[in-house]
């Protein structure tokens, strides 16, 4: 759709899609409307089908937004190669599962050819594979020139309201019997043939204000209309700010013992957990004031939820987990005897679960067994360090090496130095565990070899990398300010 500014483009576009959404359900058509222009498009963030509205400063949104699109289409092109079907009506007529049409309606094109070259790209693409996948695409722009050719021969329907300068015209559409007249909603329609014509309104109105009024109160209408719709999901996007209890609300369902979740992917917004269960140790990597502590009180927070056996817990200088001593699964070690202590008791435990376990395996039903889990949590590995002796460091690496299947989980938070630099046993064995949260940039650890990535940025306190097997996920994690008992 071209045309000067105040001819009616965005009227338009508002026109097509609450057109659609009469006839059509939110099941059966999905709108993302991209407004580059002056807001005129705000009202149908309200829509129903609207799945979502992106703005000119939300280049991640809109970014993450063009790979869901990529990854729909090569969803549907496999879907049409097992039907045996070239397009989305014939998928659709013999389908059970029918696809929604997808329309992206962009207002104000010119932007993206002057500012977002990548974008433009990914566009003419979109535009050249999806028309027969039910991927459709709208675009007002100001100027011909700003839509390349390349993707003005992918678009069929061209609507031209007045064109200040008038050659642009005859560049869009050739030589046609008619003039173009500066009337707002007068209007060229080419499609096979070219068409003079007047566009509707979207709604009546003697004036903008009225306009606007019966456009909210027609949209009012579709919403009632579809109430009890399934809503196409939105682009997922990371929270302003995670706190324990939101955090619950992502992780509401999926609680399962030795699975501890510790915060949001950033790509899916699902929640990624540390994995006691499989992988049975974890290290939280960070410079001072990155949220170790925080991370190790996540973990806790949930540990005390669920059926662990015991804690023991060996604090930093600051003592930011004192008021966990208070619990009664927890051991609040603060001396080479306590620890000492407490390994003493945690062994008796353990050499018990080893008899059941090898009972077990003699009667052939090892698969059933569950331990509880005991933990270790060392928040600030030198401290701890300097408390040990070397016959309680072997004992600890021995309890690493062969209790680990009978529930003895590890967790250890230290700076990237403390942790690489030793050589004991106790720390080599440290060194083995393949499962962490790096609190930093990827290339400014050496404990574990990831990807590099050029362009990697900082990474900000509350944010973090979940790395299992020398694959990472960047997550954020959640703020834990406030005593357990209030959220439970």
């Amino acid at each position: 759709i071209f045309g000067s500014s105040g001819y009616g483009k965005s009227h338009t576009v508002m026109l097509l899609l609450l057109s659609i959404a009469a006839k059509l359900s939110p099941e059966e058509a999905h709108y993302y409307v991209i407004d580059y222009g002056n807001g005129t498009l705000l009202p149908l963030r309200q829509l129903p089908h609207t799945a979502d509205y992106f703005q000119l400063d939300q280049e991640l949104k809109i970014e993450k937004f063009m790979r869901i699109v990529k990854d729909e289409i090569s969803r549907r092109k496999l879907l049409f190669q097992q039907q045996e079907v070239s397009s989305i009506k014939m998928y659709n007529s013999l389908s059970n599962n029918k696809l929604p049409l997808m329309y992206i309606a962009i207002d104000n094109f010119d932007l993206v050819k002057e500012e977002m070259q990548e974008l433009e790209t990914q566009l003419i693409q979109f535009a050249r594979d999806g028309q027969s996948l039910g991927i459709y695409m709208i675009f007002t722009a100001t100027r011909v020139q700003s839509v390349r050719q390349s993707l003005m021969n992918s678009m069929k329907t061209k609507i031209l309201h007045y064109l200040m300068d008038t050659t642009e015209t005859y560049m869009a559409i050739g030589k046609v019997p008619f003039a173009p007249e500066p009337i707002p909603g007068r209007a060229i329609i080419k499609k096979d043939h070219a068409y003079f014509s007047q566009i509707f309104l979207p709604a009546d109105g003697e004036d903008d204000y009225e306009l606007l009024d019966s456009i909210k109160e027609d949209i009012g209408m579709l919403k009632e209309k579809y109430k009890n719709a399934k809503l196409p999901r939105p682009v997922p996007m990371l929270p302003a700010e995670l706190t324990m209890i939101n955090f619950t609300q992502f992780t509401a369902d999926a609680q399962k013992t030795g699975v501890i979740p510790i915060g949001l992917d950033e790509e899916h917004v699902q929640p990624v957990s540390v994995n006691l269960a499989k992988t049975k140790h974890c290290i939280i990597l960070g410079q001072t004031q990155k949220g170790k502590t925080n991370v190790l009180k996540v973990i806790l927070n949930t540990a005390l939820l669920q059926p662990t056996e015991s804690i023991g817990i060996f604090d930093s200088i600051d003592r930011g987990l004192a008021s966990y001593a208070s619990e009664e699964k927890v051991a609040y070690l603060d001396t080479k005897e306590q620890i000492s202590l407490w390994l003493d008791r945690t062994e008796e435990l353990l050499k018990d679960r080893e008899q059941t376990y090898l009972t077990a395996i003699q009667q052939g039903v090892v698969n059933n067994l569950a331990f509880s889990p005991v933990m270790l949590v060392i928040d600030g590995y030198s401290r701890f360090q300097q408390s040990l002796d070397s016959m309680l460091q072997d004992r600890l690496t021995r309890f690493m090496k062969n209790y680990s299947h009978l529930g003895f989980n590890v967790i250890v938070s230290g700076n990237n130095n403390e942790l690489t630099k030793g050589f004991d046993a106790f720390t080599s064995e440290i060194k083995q565990i393949r499962q962490a949260l790096i609190l930093m940039k990827k290339s400014e650890q050496t404990l574990y070899t990831l990807p590099y990535s050029r362009k990697e940025s900082d990474i900000h306190p509350g944010f973090g990398y979940y790395v299992e097997n020398g694959k990472e996920t960047k997550i954020q994690i959640p703020l834990c300010v406030i005593e357990r008992k209030i959220y439970t």
